[in-house]
């Protein structure tokens, strides 16, 4: 249910973003109109951000989220004609790409070496054809500052290519909806400064924001919807698991001495855990168990194993620091 509302609260600004993306498709050739309905829907893909990161409070949220303000201060240069207002955009760009190259980083778990190989090949294969394609068209005093762009976005590329195929080894392929949708995102963003670099360069046509602005507002979009790691969304569910399980056998070992004990008074984060027996526990475990990154067993010495693997869980949601 909490999984559902937050969908439907998500889904208001993703509607409110495309629809902006709308209007500035049908006001394009207008640079006011542009300006507004441009701005309108960068912000919301930064609403769609900051209601999905809820109260999440990890590196990996804070660079994405910080990524997205400079995308959308990118935007607002690049909604003006100009040399200057390009460079500023383009500095824009690049400091919220090193900011999602931070936050990649950040996000824990392994990096398959296949993965960020073939990816590289692939990517710097892509590169040297862009390049032939725009280095004639490229001013001089724009080239150096063009090449350290897009290495950045190569790097970023890799990374997310890598993180991917590490879940995947990891988690199995049908548990890394989120590592998909970030590399998809990534490869999505590529494409559509492609449509910029053309619009900029090579030849304004309408052509370059008809394909180009749906590709990047999509990108965008399947960021903000991932903010939050997913860890860090099933967190509670799995203290709540290792506490019922302790609760379990507090309550065994008091029925031995003949004292009664109400699961009721168990509490997680000053909230009443809720559990009526043993039984109760152990369903808990199991739909804990049954999460993203976390064996199929029923125990609590594997849940709170799992959950000691993991260096920020130990100091979140109520559970001990590890000793």
């Amino acid at each position: 249910k909490k999984g559902e509302r937050k969908m439907r609260r998500t889904s208001v600004p993703v509607v409110f973003t495309l629809a902006a993306l709308a209007g500035l498709l049908w006001g394009y050739s207008h640079t006011t109109t542009r300006l507004g309905f441009k701005t309108i829907a960068s912000f919301g893909f930064l609403w769609t951000a900051w209601v999905s990161r809820g109260e999440s409070q990890s590196v990996f949220s804070r660079y994405l989220i910080a990524g997205l303000l400079l995308a959308f201060v990118g935007d607002t240069f690049l909604v003006f004609d100009g040399h200057t207002v390009f460079m500023a955009g383009l500095v824009a760009f690049l400091g919220g790409h090193i900011a999602t190259a931070v936050a990649l980083y950040n996000y824990g778990g392994p990096l398959d070496q296949l993965w960020i190989v073939v990816s590289g090949l692939f990517v710097i294969t892509c590169d040297v054809v862009i390049f032939r394609w725009l280095t004639p068209y490229l001013p001089t005093d724009t080239r150096v500052a063009i090449v350290v762009f897009t290495f950045v976005v190569s790097v970023v590329i890799i990374n997310a290519s890598g993180m991917y195929g590490g879940g995947r080894h990891l988690f199995g392929e049908s548990g890394f909806s989120q590592q998909k949708a970030l590399l998809t995102a990534t490869y999505l963003l590529s494409l559509s400064y492609l449509f910029v670099a053309r619009q900029q360069f090579v030849e304004r046509s309408f052509i370059n924001a008809i394909i180009g602005l749906p590709l990047y507002y999509s990108g965008q979009l399947l960021i903000a919807l991932n903010v939050t790691r997913p860890e860090e969304r099933i967190q509670p569910l799995v203290v709540m698991a290792t506490t019922s399980a302790t609760a379990s056998t507090a309550a065994s070992s008091s029925a031995t001495n003949h004292h009664s004990v109400s699961w009721r008074d168990v509490h997680v984060n000053g909230k009443p855990l809720g559990c009526s027996g043993p039984s109760s526990a152990d369903a808990t475990l199991r739909r804990a168990s049954t999460l993203r990154g976390y064996p199929k067993t029923f125990g609590s010495s594997v849940v709170a194993s799992k959950i000691n693997d993991r260096p920020r869980a130990s100091s979140v949601h109520g559970y001990p620091e590890k000793k």
